[in-house]
């Protein structure tokens, strides 16, 4: 028999700026969207958009990606 997981809809919702460290320090931020009408039962796609800019100076929090 297959388990179904089961999520709550207590979560944040809407635009989330997160960090995330290496054991060497690199830091690493990346957003994450969850919708405000968020529905735990209800399938939602994700999306991931990955970049090169590994030069690019430090993004402002609530700033454009």
């Amino acid at each position: 028999m297959r388990t179904v997981d089961r999520y709550t809809t207590d979560v944040p919702k809407g635009r989330q700026e997160l960090v995330r460290r290496n054991a060497d320090d690199t830091v690493h931020r990346f957003v994450v969207i969850v919708p405000t009408g968020y529905d735990p039962a209800k399938s939602y796609p994700v999306r991931v958009y990955l970049h090169g800019g590994v030069q690019r100076p430090e993004w402002d929090s609530g700033g454009r990606w």
